[in-house]
């Protein structure tokens, strides 16, 4: 969904001074998003309880970067 609705998205109808830094937020969130889709193959193979936290903390960490990424990501479309 990202990929086709967003990675795909025209960039012309945004200020030409920002695209290279909307390009590098979209690249981002399109890694974070395949990262991502590793931890849950991970979780979904982890015996151990402590790996299972491990993984969920990894989850947490790597959802608060997309999160941030977003944000930022906003702010410059804004501009």
């Amino acid at each position: 969904m990202f990929q086709l609705r967003i990675m795909d998205t025209d960039l012309a109808q945004i200020d030409p001074a920002v695209v290279a830094q909307v390009q590098s937020y979209q690249t981002e969130i399109n890694k974070q998003m395949r990262l991502l889709g590793m931890d849950v193959m991970f979780l979904q193979a982890a015996r151990q309880p402590t790996t299972t936290q491990q993984r969920q903390t990894q989850m947490s960490d790597r959802i608060n970067t997309l999160i941030r990424y977003c944000d930022a990501l906003l702010g410059e479309e804004q501009r």
